[in-house]
């Protein structure tokens, strides 16, 4: 049996690295929203911080094409990457399943200190319960995966076009169209135990919005689940490392997810909008539910356009280079996000909360995003891994593995 150690630098594929950087910035461009506000619990923002055209612009804007669509893209490279690590330690002749169930157990431990000493809002905690999922479906033919991916696609279809469809028709029956009133107390407790300039007044409420983000995986999970499969059925499949031989089936991709996708989740971001300008918040979350199910399709064809550009297009090689910085110490990235956004925010950071405008966020993420590439690119001419990459792997292979790249005389 070879020595088992971490993905070398020469192993990366790096299409996935600048696609994984490019889906950070997605992520952030939603989740800024939320630091904003500081409360994932209220969903939408209030009509008040909409008064202004630029705000309403950005607004549909992140609706209509980030919205859901980047943490399915990061799920999916999930389960591809999870199918390639797989895949080069059983050739090793490692125990895959049991290091990449450790792997994902630490994961799983990060997420969680991450939801309840950071911010509430992490994805980490649901991808690593998603992927020991995915490992109890590991022996599974890749044409099983691909049907699994499909079916639990139209079964969320179903269940979230129905929800949204008697949302609207109660909106319509009663004309009660306002949240009720325990959620409204509960937002506002949120907003001031967090705008308190003590960190520790935070956390109780922290708990309790992350209890509430539980609750709301029951339409999360199912999308990180199912873009896990259909990432493992690509991974599984070797496509990424041949794709100029799937060219004609990328360009498919492209057409169906772009073509419905683009359109549909376009109309339903129109209406939340509409909605939440006249205060309406019963008939925005109804709309909201049609965007979870289309997510997906519109980030199929986002990846398929990506990887169409990438295959045929070595200056777009060239210039994703820092991106793909980003992308190889995502997790770092990712986490740094929360720290950077809550100390703006926060009461006890700069207290920014409720100061910054819709428009404002959008500048602030690509600020942040921009920064942060750039800070991955000097990082990784020094150092092999991110901090917490080199934390999550050492851990994971129960060896210290090296961190700073030794200059060659």
């Amino acid at each position: 049996m070879e020595s088992i150690s971490p993905t070398q630098v020469r192993e990366r594929i790096q299409v996935l690295d600048a696609l994984r950087g490019v889906a950070l910035f997605g992520i952030l461009m939603v989740n800024m929203r939320f630091f904003k506000a500081l409360n994932t619990v209220e969903i939408l923002p209030d009509s008040r911080s909409l008064a202004s055209l630029s705000d309403r612009v950005a607004f549909f804007a992140i609706e209509w094409l980030f919205m859901g669509k980047f943490y399915s893209i990061f799920a999916f490279l999930f389960g591809l990457g999870l199918a390639l690590q797989m895949g080069r330690l059983e050739t090793r002749g490692a125990p895959a399943t049991s290091i990449l169930a450790r792997r994902l157990l630490i994961l799983l431990l990060i997420g969680l200190a991450h939801a309840l000493l950071i911010w509430a809002g992490d994805v980490l905690f649901f991808y690593a319960l998603a992927g020991l999922v995915l490992l109890l479906l590991r022996n599974l033919r890749t044409q099983e995966l691909l049907i699994g991916g499909l079916a639990l696609w139209g079964m969320q279809v179903m269940c979230c076009f129905g929800a949204g469809g008697l949302t609207l028709w109660y909106v319509g029956w009663s004309g009660e169209t306002q949240q009720e009133p325990f959620l409204t107390g509960l937002t506002e407790r949120i907003r001031e135990a967090y705008m308190q300039a003590g960190y520790l007044a935070s956390l109780r409420y922290r708990v309790l919005e992350w209890l509430v983000m539980m609750v709301n995986g029951i339409f999360f999970v199912p999308n990180v689940l199912m873009m896990f499969l259909l990432g493992f059925y690509v991974g599984k499949q070797r496509m990424v490392e041949r794709l100029s031989e799937h060219r004609r089936l990328l360009t498919i991709v492209a057409v169906i997810g772009i073509g419905l996708g683009v359109p549909v989740n376009g109309v339903a971001a129109w209406e939340v909008l509409k909605q939440v300008v006249e205060n309406r918040a019963l008939p925005a979350y109804g709309w909201l539910m049609m965007l979870i199910p289309s997510a997906p399709l519109q980030a199929l064809g986002y990846m398929a356009v990506f990887g169409l550009l990438w295959e045929t297009s070595p200056a777009i090689q060239r210039l994703m280079a820092p991106v793909a910085a980003a992308g190889r110490i995502a997790l770092s990235v990712y986490l740094m996000q929360s720290v950077i956004c809550t100390l703006l925010f926060s009461g006890y950071g700069l207290g920014l909360y409720g100061k910054v405008g819709m428009a404002q966020g959008v500048a602030l993420t690509c600020a942040i995003w921009a920064a942060q590439v750039l800070l991955s690119a000097f990082w990784l001419s020094r150092f092999h891994y991110g901090p917490v990459e080199w934390l999550w792997r050492s851990l994971t292979y129960r060896q210290r593995v090296p961190m700073v790249i030794r200059q060659q005389v």
